[in-house]
């Protein structure tokens, strides 16, 4: 709902999981966690740039040092971190960002070059890379994610599309 662009929509239904959950956040922490990641990429969609940060920001404070939590847990946290962090300028933050989720991605795959998540990382390391002039390395980062993205995404989704534009742009 939220990649799809409704964010209207799915704001009222994360606010609803959120208190439905919230009574035993022991037991719920993992869904817990999902929800803040998913408000973060809602306020990413509006555009409230500053407020994602914040929010995800928060999420990753919460979860701790991504080096000693378990990388199914904190994947997608450092992706989502790495897109904000990319659309709020910080270039440091969203290519450590980027890396680290590069990192947790290929150790929870079973076949790097058959996960879209190891896809979806090189992608954001190449968008990083070349936000900061750096055309080559994003290049060779986007080069990287054609073949993961194509085999668990296909060659039609939104993300190769947007890989594909990439590829084409810096010849």
């Amino acid at each position: 709902m939220i990649d799809s662009g409704d964010a209207d929509e799915a704001e009222p239904l994360l606010d609803e999981a959120s208190r439905v959950l919230h009574d035993d956040a022991e037991r719920n922490g993992k869904y817990n966690l999902e929800i803040a990641r998913a408000r973060a990429q809602v306020l990413l969609k509006r555009n409230r740039i500053a407020d994602a940060v914040r929010e995800i920001d928060a999420l990753l404070a919460d979860i701790g040092d991504p080096r000693s939590v378990v990388a199914s847990k904190i994947q997608y946290p450092l992706l989502t971190a790495a897109e904000i962090h990319l659309r709020s300028g910080d270039l440091v933050v969203a290519e450590s960002h980027a890396r680290a989720a590069l990192t947790a991605t290929e150790s929870v795959a079973d076949d790097a070059q058959q996960s879209a998540d190891v896809g979806r990382a090189l992608l954001l390391l190449g968008q990083v890379r070349y936000a900061k002039g750096d055309a080559g390395g994003a290049r060779d980062a986007f080069e990287r994610a054609r073949t993961p993205i194509a085999n668990g995404l296909g060659d039609e989704h939104p993300l190769a599309r947007e890989l594909a534009s990439w590829i084409a742009k810096l010849g």
